[in-house]
């Protein structure tokens, strides 16, 4: 499978749990852009989404923050909180919002499954991003 096919999965997966969570959910008329989808949260303020896929580590999943600045994919990009407000990915079904500022300067997050790897630097937990 390609990677854009692999991206557009990522994006109908986020799509339909976000809608299946009652919010309202809007895609961009055109390919390229730094945001994926916006939702209107519960107290009604659109959120911007870039939504990322996920790639599985010994002790939880990966995401790459980064975006190609050029088609052979030789030059990475980062967002900031100008571009996007939420990273979103799936991992078993299950639906993750990291916010921007939460990793800002950062090229790849790993999200934990457990605490058995307390040592690590600044470690991020999946479950302080899954949404219910």
């Amino acid at each position: 499978m390609k990677s854009i096919e692999k991206g557009t999965i990522i994006e109908l997966e986020v799509q339909y749990l976000l809608v299946k969570k009652g919010l309202q959910v809007f895609s961009p008329v055109n390919e390229g852009c730094k945001v994926d989808l916006i939702f209107i949260d519960k107290n009604n303020v659109p959120k911007r989404v870039q939504t990322k896929k996920c790639k599985p580590t010994t002790c939880g999943f990966a995401i790459d923050l980064r975006f190609n600045i050029n088609r052979t994919r030789t030059q990475k990009g980062r967002y900031t909180v100008n571009d996007i407000d939420f990273f979103a990915t799936t991992h078993e079904g299950e639906l993750y919002l990291i916010p921007i500022e939460v990793v800002t300067n950062r090229s790849i997050i790993v999200l934990r499954l457990n605490e058995k790897y307390k040592n690590q630097n600044k470690s991020f937990y999946a479950k302080d991003f899954e949404i219910h």
